[in-house]
């Protein structure tokens, strides 16, 4: 992990897909999903986080997940 990535908790709401009937009711008291990612946040953009969870010694990253920027409720710096 180069000096100028930090590791951060980004707080973000994920979309859901409810496969079953519902009334009209639970519809609408369906609220989104709030998650958090713990990671080393590579890029942010107007459009995309880009968060790795692991980092080698040869500057190569694996497991990304990305975000969309939009969905981002919070982002928390943990480490420099």
């Amino acid at each position: 992990m180069s000096k100028k990535h930090r590791i951060v908790v980004v707080k973000w709401y994920d979309a859901c897909l409810w496969d079953r009937t519902l009334t009209l009711e639970e519809c609408l008291n369906i609220k989104m999903p709030v998650y958090k990612t713990y990671g080393i946040l590579l890029r942010k953009d107007e459009t995309i986080l880009h968060i790795a969870s692991e980092s080698s010694d040869n500057g190569r990253f694996r497991e990304l997940n990305l975000i969309p920027t939009g969905s981002v409720i919070s982002i928390k710096t943990l480490k420099k």
